[in-house]
């Protein structure tokens, strides 16, 4: 399930390698490039990753717990109740902002390993071999395509970006630029973002630029089974 798009966008490489977490971007000089979102509005945090390839990973896999879903106490009055769903929201957020944080954390020292073990170490391969060997779920994947594809063809903060492909499998989903230039790519991740956001989504996001082929690939990952490095 592919759908694909005429698009020529002149890209040009920088060699930088970042975590873009919440709001706030570190890049780093690397080799190609790679961009993490993490995380419903995390604070301005910063932190300069270092790899070989486009790469840099994460593993401490301690057990992480997903955020649990919010609940409602029965028998309040209006006013006890909206402070009460406020309290809850605020410390779903902070439980949200830890999970992720933890998710990101994990994911630039499972990187870190794996360069140093492997000179030869591709972040960008092993993405799309991941992505490739997972199965796809139709009743999941085609609403999500739908919605990127819709999202990208709507939404004025992501005009300048044409998708050239996307595909959905069952708890990710790959789309396609013709992007090689790691500030746009950077640019189209923190845009992507803050339009999901938006819409209540705080997904991870991996980006991968590739100079030979001129394309950047986005690992969208909404599940908090995904992007499970170890």
């Amino acid at each position: 399930m592919k759908h694909n798009y005429k698009i020529f966008l002149a890209c040009s490489i920088s060699i930088t390698i970042g975590i873009y977490i919440g709001a706030a971007y570190a890049p780093s000089q690397d080799g190609h490039g790679l961009t993490i979102l993490s995380g419903p509005g995390l604070a301005n945090e910063k932190r300069d990753v270092q790899s070989r390839d486009t790469d840099n990973p994460d593993t401490a896999n301690p057990a992480i717990q997903p955020p649990p879903a919010t609940a409602t106490e029965p028998h309040m009055f209006p006013a006890q109740a909206s402070v009460r769903e406020q309290m809850l929201e605020q410390q779903l957020v902070q439980l949200k902002n830890q999970y992720h944080q933890q998710k990101s954390l994990n994911f630039t020292q499972w990187l870190g390993r794996a360069t140093e073990k492997d000179k030869n170490f591709s972040l960008r391969e092993t993405m799309q071999n991941r992505f490739n060997s997972e199965s796809i779920d139709q009743a999941w994947a085609e609403p999500q395509e739908q919605q990127y594809i819709s999202l990208f063809s709507q939404d004025q903060q992501l005009a300048d970006y044409a998708l050239t492909s996307t595909q959905c499998r069952t708890t990710q989903c790959e789309l396609s630029f013709h992007i090689t230039n790691l500030d746009q790519a950077n640019q189209l991740v923190e845009a992507l973002a803050k339009s999901l956001q938006a819409k209540g989504q705080y997904p991870l996001i991996i980006a991968t630029p590739d100079q030979q082929q001129g394309i950047t690939r986005l690992y969208i990952a909404n599940d908090e089974n995904s992007f499970e490095f170890d």
